[in-house]
């Protein structure tokens, strides 16, 4: 999803409610139950985080490339039914389950 350069920035929050939601509760949890700071830095697990970011950078420079569409076209083509498809998309996502993590794979 491309951001519109004319967008303010209270439209790019209400189109974030989700996150700001979840960053009020934060904050409204660390003001009833007041933590040393260090306890919060272990909230934050740096080496995944960077992880995740990678593999989303990754994913979404293949699907820049067009390389998912171009395969999902090849894929409809071959297929002769609906069921068919549903079911050979299911077998893969079962069978890369098996091989990468299950995040991975739904990606």
């Amino acid at each position: 999803m491309a951001v519109s350069a004319g967008k303010t920035w209270r439209q790019r929050l209400k189109d974030e409610w989700l996150l700001v939601a979840f960053t009020l509760l934060a904050l409204l949890l660390a003001l009833a139950d007041p933590q040393p700071w260090s306890k919060y830095e272990r909230w934050l697990q740096l080496p995944t985080i960077a992880g995740l970011l990678g593999l989303m950078i990754a994913i979404q420079g293949i699907r820049d490339s067009g390389l998912v569409q171009h395969l999902a076209g090849l894929l409809v083509a071959r297929m002769h039914s609906q069921r068919a498809l549903g079911l050979l998309l299911v077998s893969i996502t079962a069978l890369l389950s098996m091989v990468l993590t299950n995040d991975v794979s739904l990606f």
